[in-house]
């Protein structure tokens, strides 16, 4: 809880302009959350934060190296392939960004394939189980008896990213 008021503080030193600060401010949460080695404690790098910043910053090529460190620890962080794929075309590293961007894709295709397989295995469920379906009342979409919020979900995977 800390760390994440530390982080905000960080921001906020960035949104009024104490860009130094709040660059140090990262920078030691980074190296503290790179030290521990436990990834429970939080849900986006700091290392990854401060690669953001730097990007907001104009600060491509620090960005890029920053990226690249986070995917040391973190290895195929979406936010993390995309920042850098950002960052290597800001700093005019075409090749490196069209690399960047291939993998970030992958990683992409990769995750659109594994929620259609789960869609595909839900459907399946559905059709096999003997619940009876309710689209002709009006209360469901896509043909599915959504009894659970899970099961409306995978008629509606967008939600299932939140």
């Amino acid at each position: 809880m800390e760390q994440d008021r530390k982080e905000a503080a960080a921001w906020l030193d960035h949104a009024e302009g104490r860009n130094d600060a709040a660059i140090a401010a990262l920078r030691a949460i980074a190296e503290k959350q790179e030290a521990s080695g436990d990834e429970s404690d939080y849900e986006i790098p700091a290392r990854e934060m401060l690669a953001d910043m730097l990007l907001e910053m104009k600060h491509a090529d620090e960005a890029l190296a920053e990226y690249k460190t986070s995917l040391k620890s973190f290895p195929n962080r979406f936010d993390s392939l995309y920042g850098a794929a950002q960052a290597a075309e800001m700093a005019g590293f075409a090749s490196q960004a069209r690399s960047i961007t291939r993998r970030w894709l992958r990683l992409a295709t990769a995750e659109v394939r594994r929620g259609q397989n789960w869609r595909v295995r839900s459907r399946r469920w559905w059709r096999r189980s003997k619940v009876p379906s309710l689209t002709g009342l009006g209360f469901f979409p896509f043909g599915y008896p959504a009894l659970t919020c899970r099961a409306f979900l995978c008629a509606t995977p967008w939600l299932e990213r939140r």
